[in-house]
């Protein structure tokens, strides 16, 4: 008699073949995470047909507005524990997980909240309703989920989440869609003169990734090394958004030739920018453990980055914390580019620790994981 698969009820927030950001990854993730578990997939927004191979069933959420789209979202959740899916899977969304454990409270199963960043009570701008549901979430689902040791202590200290309730599942890539790009041809695709340095930054840009960092970086890698461009690829964050202020930034330092806005770019075709660049940089001011670091280290492509308040620390081998700096200072990560760019040697050393180290982080590598933390949970 064949062997019964788990089942798991798995809510990404959207889906779209063309969205940046590191969303795209988990479609990757989950397809083949379906050869192994019966998975009923939900997004939560999205366009265009699903793609997505392997999965047991998939349902997209038509409503947008509120409240038409909170009922759907339960009903669909409703309709997933009916169908026999006990175990609830929320990548970041709180509603789902909120819904999930409700639902599960009636009719019996287990909520998992995937979650993972690095700030404090004091930074949450929401209103009162949905902070304190945002707390009561955590304190009731049954595991958090997160991507390394110091992520769990920031729950644990900062929100009061029990240890033995939290499970961690690193962050992961696609790494093969990283590899194999020739930088000539990547140059010449982004119009990028091949004689030049280019440094490449890749977030939404908000003051809490460092997009307002970016101009005083650029003077002072300038002074010293004058035939370098950045590339600056992101869009509008929904919260916090510094887009104007940056351009207006640019423009009044001079820094026009030097700093190049792509905006938003697909992650789809984000590996020809990472192709392109001799060194990417992660300014950011707080940070969990950021997927574009997995795709620079898989790209080939040396970094220089900041601890975001500590967990990066975490995700980065003994030899790459040498170009982690701590969050505050500037100086210092821009005297870490200058000095990377001036040593070719050093960044070959770099190269070579980053695409052994990445393998870490790769989809096959995380899902044996995922199934020794998570799935084996789903019985009963």
């Amino acid at each position: 008699m064949p062997k019964k698969r788990p089942k798991l009820c798995y809510v990404l927030p959207v889906y779209d073949e063309d969205v940046g950001g590191n969303v795209r990854h988990k479609y990757n993730f989950v397809e083949k995470l379906s050869l192994e578990v019966d998975v009923f997939l939900i997004f939560e927004a999205g366009q265009g047909a699903v793609k997505i191979d392997n999965v047991k069933k998939v349902v997209k959420q038509i409503f947008h507005r509120k409240p038409f789209s909170q009922m759907e979202l339960f009903f669909i959740l409703l309709c997933a524990r009916m169908s026999g899916y006990r175990f609830f899977y929320s990548h970041f969304s709180i509603r789902p997980a909120l819904y999930a454990r409700i639902i599960t409270r009636l009719f019996g199963g287990r909520v998992f909240l995937f979650h993972c960043a690095e700030f404090k009570k004091g930074d949450l701008k929401d209103s009162f309703f949905r902070k304190s549901t945002f707390y009561w979430v955590l304190k009731n689902v049954d595991w958090i989920v997160t991507t390394t040791p110091l992520m769990a202590k920031h729950y644990t200290y900062e929100f009061g989440v029990k240890p033995e309730k939290i499970k961690l599942v690193p962050n992961w890539a696609d790494i093969t869609r990283f590899q194999n790009l020739d930088r000539t041809i990547a140059r010449k695709k982004l119009g990028v003169d091949n004689n030049k340095n280019v440094i490449l930054f890749v977030h939404q840009i908000v003051r809490s990734k460092g997009a307002l960092r970016i101009p005083r970086i650029a003077s002072l890698v300038a002074r010293k090394i004058p035939d370098t461009i950045f590339l600056v690829v992101g869009g509008a964050g929904m919260d916090d958004d510094v887009s104007d202020q940056l351009r207006e930034a640019i423009t009044c330092n001079g820094l026009d030739e030097e700093i190049r806005m792509e905006g938003e770019i697909p992650n789809k075709d984000i590996s020809t920018y990472f192709s392109a660049a001799d060194l990417f940089i992660m300014p950011s001011e707080t940070e969990g453990t950021p997927v574009v670091l997995i795709e620079s280290m898989a790209s080939g492509v040396p970094f220089v980055a900041t601890d975001g308040g500590g967990p990066v620390m975490d995700m980065v081998s003994l030899k790459q914390r040498e170009v982690v700096v701590p969050a505050k200072d500037i100086e210092a990560f821009s005297e870490k580019v200058i000095e990377l760019l001036l040593n070719k040697k050093e960044r070959d050393i770099l190269i070579r620790e980053g695409l052994l180290h990445v393998k870490t982080y790769s989809i096959d590598a995380v899902i044996k994981v995922f199934m020794e933390e998570i799935v084996s949970q789903c019985t009963g």
